[in-house]
């Protein structure tokens, strides 16, 4: 099924990128975000469901945070 297909690869990104990820979101520096739920979305990472557009998300807010200065 070529909708299936298409479907799956839309989901695949960079491993670099993705590999990225944790080092950005669970960094001590970050203090934004809850530690357990930044890790259990990661956990919950799998073939069926991914949280990708959310960890993005997340980690562009967190890098924008630190270029300008913005605190809590």
């Amino acid at each position: 099924d070529v909708t299936g297909v298409v479907g799956q690869q839309k989901h695949r990104r960079p491993r670099r990128f993705q590999a990225d990820l944790p080092d950005v979101l669970l960094d001590r520096e970050q203090t934004w975000f809850d530690r357990r739920c930044i890790e259990k979305l990661f956990s919950a990472e799998s073939a069926w469901r991914t949280n990708a557009e959310r960890l993005f998300g997340l980690v562009m807010l967190d890098l924008w945070r630190r270029e300008y200065g913005i605190g809590v």
